[in-house]
């Protein structure tokens, strides 16, 4: 059984983290909550210290 890729392990990777939160920016900029969440959490999966995503995901009424 699959259970997501919130629970595979952590790939640090501050660059691809960034490239993750952009995408994520720009979706939240068009209206598309719920692909902009995906792109916050794949930021958090390259980089678990990235308080702008963890602030973002919050303020979106999200579980960090």
């Amino acid at each position: 059984m699959h259970l997501g890729h919130i629970h595979e392990p952590t790939e640090e990777n501050p660059e691809l983290a960034l490239k993750h939160y952009g995408r994520a920016i720009e979706f939240l900029r068009t209206g598309d909550k719920s692909r902009a969440i995906e792109e916050l959490r794949r930021t958090l999966h390259y980089d678990p210290d990235f308080s702008e995503a963890r602030a973002k995901l919050a303020e979106m009424g999200q579980e960090v």
